[in-house]
């Protein structure tokens, strides 16, 4: 069961928090952006990259000083974490 190992993973490395407040501040940045891109391709990665950099402070320009760092998880996967969810990864203990 790949996907609830994955969740368990970030549970473990993360903190979780509920955001169960009256705004979806997401919205707020992704309003009138299309949010499904199909079929996959660099139309769909160009579009991708413009919605994921209207949820930073970074224009998509700056791409190359948005902080990331590379999570390996368990089975030789990676997971790129960038921006502020970089500073809420723990760091790893012992092995995967």
């Amino acid at each position: 069961m790949i996907c609830g190992s994955a969740i368990g993973l970030l549970r473990d490395r993360l903190d979780v928090l509920s955001l169960d407040g009256p705004t979806d501040y997401r919205m707020q940045r992704l309003g009138g952006f299309q949010t499904w891109h199909a079929p996959s391709g660099d139309a769909a990665t160009e579009a991708l990259s413009r919605a994921f950099f209207r949820l930073t402070d970074f224009p998509v320009e700056d791409r190359d000083r948005v902080p990331s760092a590379t999570v390996v998880i368990k089975g030789g996967r990676e997971l790129l974490a960038a921006g502020q969810a970089l500073s809420r990864v723990k760091p790893q203990t012992g092995s995967s």
